[in-house]
């Protein structure tokens, strides 16, 4: 009973010291859409044709390095949902992945765009 009441006043202090400010805000939803943590949306999924989609890339998923990259970061969840041979990256040095970083390393990539110049203009 005691641990349950300390582990009660840590929180309460640690809620009255970040302020509510540090807690996620979720903008209100229009009502003609689903949210997407809803009972009903979960029936829409399950009941899409394209759900067999939505498995391989959810565990994929990754947010975007900067407002720029989102094509990219987009890009490379398909690509590691594709499950095709991908680059060494130096951050998983025991594992072999797609980046956002490691993206921009082929030689097809480079001719069309460069990380760079993606960062100062966006996609496109």
């Amino acid at each position: 009973m005691k641990l349950f009441a300390i582990t009660i006043q840590a929180l309460i202090l640690s809620l009255s010291i970040t302020g509510s400010s540090s807690l996620a805000q979720t903008l209100e939803l229009p009502s003609n859409l689903i949210p997407f943590n809803s009972v009903d949306e979960e029936k829409l999924l399950i009941n899409s044709e394209n759900r067999t989609d939505y498995f391989p890339l959810s565990i994929h998923f990754i947010t975007q390095q900067n407002q720029a990259f989102c094509g990219v970061a987009s890009m490379v969840m398909v690509l590691n949902a594709l499950n095709i041979p991908a680059p060494e990256a130096p951050e998983y040095p025991k594992f072999r992945t797609f980046t956002q970083d490691n993206f921009f390393n082929n030689e097809k990539t480079s001719k069309v765009t460069s990380a760079n110049a993606l960062r100062r203009r966006g996609m496109n």
